[in-house]
């Protein structure tokens, strides 16, 4: 009887759920964050005046679930943009032959 060795299991699929997560929350909430915290906030405009004040912003981000929503907000955006960033060193080093393709390769083999 011939048996066949169990294939090998990647963290390729969970590499990618992170990067299309944190690209759909840059592309749908990205720009809201932009627009409420650089433009609307600091201007007064639609909002109320205290919903930005020193006291509200804190005490939105010692609750628990406002922890996690930031931790949640940050990290799917950092491994987004790092993982773009990967994946452009690693084409470019394809085309150029640089000196940057071993490192992209092997940010790509873990």
């Amino acid at each position: 009887m011939i048996t066949h060795p169990a294939p090998k299991r990647s963290l390729a699929p969970i590499s990618w759920l992170l990067f299309g997560a944190g690209g759909m929350l840059a592309a749908l909430f990205g720009p809201a964050l932009i627009v409420l915290t650089g433009i609307m906030l600091p201007h007064g405009w639609g909002l109320p005046a205290r919903l930005g004040d020193f006291a509200h912003v804190p005490g939105f981000a010692r609750n628990p679930i406002g922890k996690l929503v930031v931790l949640v907000v940050i990290a799917l955006f950092l491994w987004h943009g790092a993982e773009r960033l990967v994946s452009d060193a690693e084409r470019h080093a394809r085309r150029q032959r640089s000196a940057v393709a071993p490192g992209a390769m092997a940010w790509r083999r873990c």
